[in-house]
């Protein structure tokens, strides 16, 4: 079976997120037995503590593992938050990455993976419809939710 080459991404923002099993250690542990588990051949890893994936050049490590990206690698991390929750960014990597080949997976997101063309479609869709969907105060229609609030409305 192919080996694929990987580099493991973890990062924290808050000390709740250490606590619980959201901390680089519980991060990391994951990312490496799903390597062992899929046959990945880990080339990095990296990790940022206490700072949030807002901004890509605040967090120090990430830089890093971009600049030592090589061709047709995997970045994998636990979930899309821990890699990137701005719009931008998001679709600024995506281009960034396609020269080299380069594509990324969530491991305990399943939607989350541009190793597939399919995967490429739903994040490129997700990162263009998120800013919609989060701007909408109320969806209209049975089973709709009020997003400001949190709670379903009743139809």
């Amino acid at each position: 079976m192919e080996m694929k080459n990987a580099r493991l991404y973890a990062r924290v923002s808050t000390d709740e997120q250490r606590k619980k099993e959201q901390s680089v250690p519980d991060q990391l542990e994951a990312l490496k037995e799903y390597c062992q588990e899929h046959n990945y051949t880990i080339k990095g890893i990296y990790h940022d503590d206490g700072i949030s994936a807002a901004t890509i050049d605040k967090r120090k490590d990430f830089c890093r593992m971009l600049d030592d990206l090589q061709q047709n690698e995997v970045i994998l991390f636990t979930k899309l938050d821990r890699f990137s929750r701005d719009l931008l960014d998001g679709n600024l990597l995506l281009k960034r990455f396609a020269p080299l080949n380069v594509s990324f997976k969530a491991i305990l997101e399943p939607d989350i993976d541009v190793t597939t063309a399919d995967g490429k479609f739903t994040v490129s869709y997700t990162h263009l419809t998120l800013p919609t969907i989060n701007s909408v105060s109320v969806w209209a229609g049975p089973g709709v939710y009020n997003n400001k609030k949190g709670r379903e409305m009743e139809a």
